[in-house]
Order: C-alpha cells, then structure tokens, then sequence
C-alpha cells in the first residue's frame, strides 16, 4: 500500500515504459482515475522491480504526467494528439479532455460543397455542409482523413476556413468560390486552403450494383432525381461523420416527385428537339418506367448500394461494415411501401 507522504517518489511500469514521479502529482487531479489508482485503496501489482504496473500503453504517459504538473504543451500532429485523448479519456483527466477537444486539430471549420456538374442543385445554391476535421477523421485511415489532413497542413496558415469541393477544381474556382458563393465571401478560400474531389461525379454511378438493365435509370443520369439520390448519400455519410451512426436519409415521396419531373423534362425536350444527349432521350411511357422502378427495392437495390458506393468513395470502409450489417441493408421480401 502507499504512503500518505504526498513526495514520496512512485516508480511506474506503463505497460512496460518506465516513468517516474511523486505521489502528489499523480493525486493532482482528484476526480481522476490515477487519483483512485494511486489514494492507497487500490493495491497495484509490481514488476519484478517493484515498480507499480499499469496495463496501459506508455507511449503518451509522460505528456499525460506533465498535464498533471501543470507543464504540458499539446502535440501538433493529429495521430499524437487523438491517442492522447483516447488515454485522457480512460485515466478520466478531463480538463486535458477538454484542452485537446478545443485544439485546432479538431475544430477547425471545413465546409464540404456539393454541386452536380451542370446542374442546380434543388434549392438553386450548392449543397454546403459544415463539419469539423475531427469529424472527417472519424475513421483515421479513410482517404477522406488523409485529404482533410493533407488540407490542414498545407493551409493551416493560410485560411480559417478549409473547403472541401466535391465538383471538377476549375468550376469549383470559377462558379462556386466566385459567383454562386459571392453572397457569402467566408466561403471563398485560397488555393491553398481547399481541395477537390473533381472525379466525384463521375464515379458514382447510380443502378450500378443491379443485375439487370434498367432502361428507365436512363432518367437518372442527370437531373433532380438523381441529385436527390447523391444529396441522400451524402446526407446519410455525413450524418455518420458527425455522429459515429448509421441512418438512411432519403424520402421517397420527394424522390417520386423530382423523377416525374425530370421524366417530364426530358419527354419535353425530345419532342422540341432541344435534348441535350438523344442517348438519354425517354423511350417509355411513364407507367413503364413506374413499372420498371417498382420491380426492384428502390431503398434496398438503388439507395443503399449508392451509400456504400459514396462511402467507399470516400474510403470510409468501417462505415460500409456498419452499413452492410443495418437492418436497412438486410435482404428482406419486396415491399410496395419501399417502392414508388
């Protein structure tokens, strides 16, 4: 058992890194777990040297005695600072939880843009999301973290604000930063500062996990519909971002309502001969295409696959993990609520 000589010198094992220090440092912190661990009500086991063991990894231990003295500066570099939260957390230091949380490192603001190339989106302004970089670090190994990452080091000392552009770079520059953002000029960024996944759109491709041909996804190629069904894929990543959880954003009846439209729209165009691509020119009816749509999931076989195949985009594979094993991705009989 330990002394009450709060100098007493307590030699330590963490996790087989040796550290050293006084008993009235460890007892700093008197809501903490180290405080409970070192009060004399627990009996700690020793190695063979007598130093008191923890079964904790001792890589950061000494930035997390230094807190306790009062002396300790946080790290710059993402992957230190966030195990060192994981250990604060667990020795339940909670001041040093919240000095780390506050770090640039991970409140940095970065809005992520959405625009379909060569479209409006359905309000007629781009689709912004705002995150912090923790947020986009959720999963530390994802190409999504290493950008964001890649992004704050290279502007860090440039911008406040990060962007993140999910369109081709030059539209980017010439129609989001500085005509259809000019309303907002916080938005605008420097070079430096903002990034662009310019391949986005054309990569993701929507009805590309089915069997079978689809003639009516034609419909889909461009329009409101289809930007619907990507906002959802984003909506539904983002919201695992921010919060760790799987949960489907998307409504049906809108998604109804926007491919009328868009079915109606391109019907229009190919009578005036105005289309803009004759390959995508609707040949149905528009109770083939209803008949077309409803005999598949539209959730199960379009909207769920279209999520995956955003989140492994963004090389988010925990997330597809999660996904796959949600009771939304579960094979189940046909349903008429689950089509249109």
């Amino acid at each position: 058992m330990l002394t009450t000589n709060q100098q007493t010198l307590i030699e330590l094992s963490v996790g087989g890194k040796f550290h050293d220090t006084t008993l009235a440092t460890l007892l700093s912190d008197q809501d903490s777990m180290l405080a409970a661990m070192f009060s004399g009500r627990w009996d700690l086991p020793k190695t063979e040297a007598g130093r008191r063991f923890i079964d904790r990894d001792g890589t950061h231990f000494a930035e997390i005695l230094n807190h306790l003295r009062g002396t300790h500066v946080l790290p710059n570099e993402a992957d230190v600072l966030e195990k060192l939260l994981e250990e604060a957390k667990y020795y339940q230091l909670r001041p040093l939880v919240a000095r780390i949380e506050a770090h640039d490192l991970f409140v940095r603001p970065v809005h992520v843009i959405y625009q379909q190339r060569g479209e409006r989106s359905v309000r007629g302004l781009p689709l912004v999301n705002f995150f912090q970089l923790a947020h986009l670090r959720r999963e530390r190994d994802s190409f999504l973290a290493r950008t964001a990452q890649k992004l704050y080091d290279n502007g860090s000392h440039h911008s406040r604000v990060l962007t993140i552009i999910l369109v081709d770079l030059g539209r980017a520059h010439d129609d989001l930063s500085a005509t259809a953002l000019a309303h907002k000029p916080s938005f605008y960024t420097p070079a430096t500062d903002r990034t662009a996944f310019a391949d986005f759109d054309a990569t993701i491709t929507i009805g590309a996990d089915l069997n079978v041909q689809i003639s009516a996804l034609s419909i889909l190629r461009r329009g409101r519909a289809r930007e619907l069904l990507l906002k959802s894929a984003l909506d539904t990543v983002f919201h695992y971002l921010r919060t760790g959880e799987v949960h489907l954003h998307f409504c049906l009846n809108e998604f109804r309502r926007h491919l009328e439209k868009d079915y109606t729209r391109l019907t229009e165009e190919a009578a005036s001969g105005t289309a803009i691509d004759t390959a995508r020119e609707p040949r149905l009816s528009w109770i083939d295409v209803i008949n077309q749509m409803n005999s598949h999931s539209i959730i199960d076989d379009l909207v769920m696959p279209l999520v995956c195949d955003v989140a492994g985009y963004f090389g988010l594979q925990q997330f597809v993990r999660l996904s796959k094993e949600s009771a939304l991705m579960k094979k189940k009989p046909f349903l008429r609520t689950n089509s249109i």
